[in-house]
């Protein structure tokens, strides 16, 4: 897997100050030279970009489930580290970290766009192609079978209705935990990474979680197959 180089790169010319960033610098150090936006900061951010281009991308599709999508992402993040580095804070949070929680947010706003479009004829939803006839609903809800009976249909999209609604029920940090290990196929591990918490808080917040989310979808009729 190639990713390309940031598409943004030409608002610049080519650095050539006599002492160069390189991969040498700590990710502080380099953070800290892009609110300047000078050549300098050009050179930090592609040594940024070739240090965690890498898990964003894997990152965008494990959660998206599509090439072109995850380098979107990958540009879409860096792009606002670009423009956000002021608020990043040293000693607070680690930048892959940080980093993570930009494209994870990114890549939540585009599945719950994706989710409320309507699956009109021809339309791309976010993390497939019109040529995937295997691009299913980026929720993660099982593909529906386009010879289905009218009525199944309609049930499973109510269905992906009320488990979205009652996700948005959950609390920031169990929704956030809920949605990367079932919708994002991440790990326990990368949960934890990705909201700086420790393994055991990412376990209590998944069980947590799914249980206020069987006991709402219980009343619906929804069984836990379903989500």
């Amino acid at each position: 897997m190639v990713i390309a180089a940031p598409l943004f790169a030409p608002m610049f010319a080519r650095p050539t100050v006599a002492h160069p960033v390189d991969d040498r610098h700590s990710d502080d150090s380099l953070m800290a030279l892009l609110p300047v936006r000078d050549q300098a900061a050009q050179e930090a951010l592609e040594v940024l970009y070739g240090r965690y281009s890498g898990a964003v991308y894997g990152l965008g599709l494990r959660m998206l489930g599509n090439a072109e999508e995850a380098e979107h992402l990958v540009q879409e993040t860096f792009w606002r580290l670009w423009r956000y580095a002021y608020a990043y804070e040293p000693g607070r949070v680690k930048l892959g970290t940080w980093l993570l929680r930009l494209a994870r947010n990114k890549a939540i706003s585009e599945l719950r766009a994706a989710s409320c479009r309507p699956k009109a004829e021809g339309h791309r939803p976010v993390g497939g192609t019109g040529d995937d006839a295997g691009a299913s609903d980026a929720i993660g809800l099982e593909q529906t079978d386009p010879g289905g009976e009218v009525p199944d249909l309609v049930w499973q999209a109510e269905q992906g209705r009320m488990i979205r609604a009652a996700l948005l029920t959950l609390p920031k940090e169990q929704r956030q935990a809920v949605e990367l290990a079932y919708f994002g196929g991440l790990s326990h591990r990368e949960i934890a990474a990705t909201q700086a918490a420790p393994p055991s808080t990412v376990k209590t917040r998944l069980s947590l979680g799914l249980k206020k989310l069987g006991q709402q979808l219980g009343t619906c009729g929804i069984s836990a197959g379903a989500y």
